[in-house]
């Protein structure tokens, strides 16, 4: 069973989409032949790439999975509407929206959306899906196709022995769609889980460490006997391979007489290839800590991605947050140090790298390029009354321990 954790609230909060700064590009009018003025997206830039080791230009046959996010219209009416739904004796004090009216209501429109869609298939882009609300794209393309779009130059690395590719351009785009966020133009921010080593239960005088029952969790956390999910339903935030976690749900559900709590699997639109184990651990924790505590839940939904990329937790939330029948609580056990490819005083301290930044204190409180495109997600998400909780205390603005190792 999992340790306990301090779990953070997120979506309830609110979080207001902000548009990312952006700059004119007099360089390249007319993209794509629309005759449009166009903006450069400057934050969709990995800082420290001065201190990576450049092998070249990537591959132009290697494909990028984006995720590409248009402004929703009206986001001070979406916030005044959120205070209300909880605020005791506001006339729609609890009424949260659905999914459906929640996009009738704030959703992008779609002639943005078909404007968008244009512009992006017309360079050769593949757009998987788009978000209930209209403002998500999931989108897909080579390297070559990507580059010659956004006017973007993308192009090999290797930072402390981690290979990836990135973008040494902002990204270029008609000043008309308003896009305000492209996340995925590199594959080194990701999303990672905890190292964890096995260790085995130790009991002395009744005492143990290394497992936690159920039970354990109830009384730790002081929930009523009575309280045990009925009428909810979960949602657990996961990568790769499900057969694996729900087959030791199944064992463990077992050992302590537990319910087989119903178990649905959902992939983001646009991804294949779920075959990677190297998370199960992790999932097992989530999972059994979260039907531990409320075996009684009418269903545990797995928003499962390909992998822990920044566009594919993307994915994963806005298909939650667009899911009509989805779980009003979701789980994410993950974090992500914002990483970047510059060494600090304190990394170089404990590994013997070379100082390559000595103005930072830290070395990964740079680069974070998903903020725009999740909070808008998050946004929604608290709008249709939907809390995300988040573990703390994994990684954070700064992991200089974790990124040594």
């Amino acid at each position: 069973m999992k340790s306990v954790r301090h779990l953070t609230l997120v979506a309830a909060l609110g979080l207001a989409a902000t548009a990312l700064p952006a700059t004119l590009a007099s360089a390249a009018p007319g993209l794509t032949g629309l005759g449009l003025p166009s903006l450069t997206v400057t934050r969709n830039l990995l800082p420290g790439l001065a201190n990576a080791s450049d092998l070249g230009v990537a591959p132009p046959a290697h494909v990028l999975n984006l995720q590409v996010t248009l402004p929703r219209p009206n986001p001070s009416g979406e916030q005044a509407l959120l205070e209300a739904e909880h605020a005791p004796g506001n006339p729609v004090y609890g009424q949260f929206l659905s999914v459906d009216d929640f996009a009738a209501r704030f959703g992008v429109p779609q002639s943005k959306v078909d404007q968008t869609t244009s512009w992006l298939t017309g360079g050769g882009l593949t757009v998987a899906s788009v978000s209930a609300a209209r403002d998500q794209l999931t989108v897909s393309g080579t390297i070559a196709q990507i580059d010659s779009l956004m006017k973007t130059s993308t192009r090999s690395f290797t930072s402390n022995g981690v290979a990836f590719v990135a973008n040494t351009a902002a990204p270029v785009v008609p000043v008309s769609l308003g896009i305000t966020n492209i996340v995925g133009l590199n594959t080194l921010q990701r999303m990672s889980v905890p190292a964890r080593t096995p260790s085995q239960d130790t009991c002395q005088a009744g005492n143990c460490t290394g497992s936690t029952t159920p039970k354990d969790l109830w009384s730790v956390y002081q929930q009523p006997e009575a309280w045990q999910g009925q009428g909810q339903k979960i949602a657990v935030f996961g990568a790769g391979r499900t057969d694996d976690v729900i087959s030791d749900l199944r064992t463990f559900e077992t050992k302590f007489g537990l319910p087989q709590v119903p178990t649905t699997v959902v992939h983001p639109q646009g991804q294949t290839g779920f075959t990677d184990d190297s998370g199960l651990q992790e999932w097992n924790i989530d999972t059994q800590a979260s039907t531990g505590m409320a075996p009684q839940a009418d269903e545990l939904r797995l928003y499962f991605g390909s992998d822990l990329s920044d566009a594919s937790v993307g994915a994963m939330m806005s298909t939650w947050a667009n899911d009509p029948t989805g779980p009003m609580q979701a789980n994410a056990s993950f974090g992500e140090c914002e990483t970047v490819p510059i060494v600090s005083p304190i990394v170089a301290a404990i590994t013997g790298t070379p100082l390559l930044n000595p103005a930072l204190p830290v070395g990964l409180g740079l680069g974070n390029n998903s903020d725009a495109t999740f909070n808008q997600i998050l946004s929604q998400a608290a709008v249709e009354g939907r809390t995300l909780f988040s573990s703390t205390g994994d990684t954070g603005s700064s992991c200089p321990v974790v990124y040594a190792a």
